[in-house]
């Protein structure tokens, strides 16, 4: 009977939005692409989180899914994690 040693791939999760980029330096192993992109959704949801706390929501960022090569193998906008419902909008009251 033989092992087969099998290594995950590394990935890094770079966020960029207007105010900052924070760069993943060290990575993390992910079982494959998919899970790192459920992780990088995670990350955005938790950093707009933030956020929504301070007042202000900026869906004009996205995070980068980058491989232990460099490349960018994918981009998650932050528009495309969360769902806003805005309820519509009610008429004046006249007087």
């Amino acid at each position: 009977m033989s092992c087969i040693l099998r290594v995950m791939p590394r990935y890094r999760l770079n966020l960029h939005n207007a105010q900052e980029e924070i760069c993943d330096e060290e990575g993390a192993e992910y079982r494959d692409l998919d899970a790192a992109r459920v992780e990088a959704i995670r990350g955005i949801r938790s950093f707009l989180s933030a956020e929504l706390l301070e007042g202000v929501v900026d869906l004009n960022g996205h995070l980068d899914i980058v491989d232990d090569r460099g490349a960018t193998v994918a981009t998650v906008e932050f528009d495309q994690v969360v769902e806003f419902r805005v309820p519509p909008k009610r008429p004046a009251k006249s007087d």
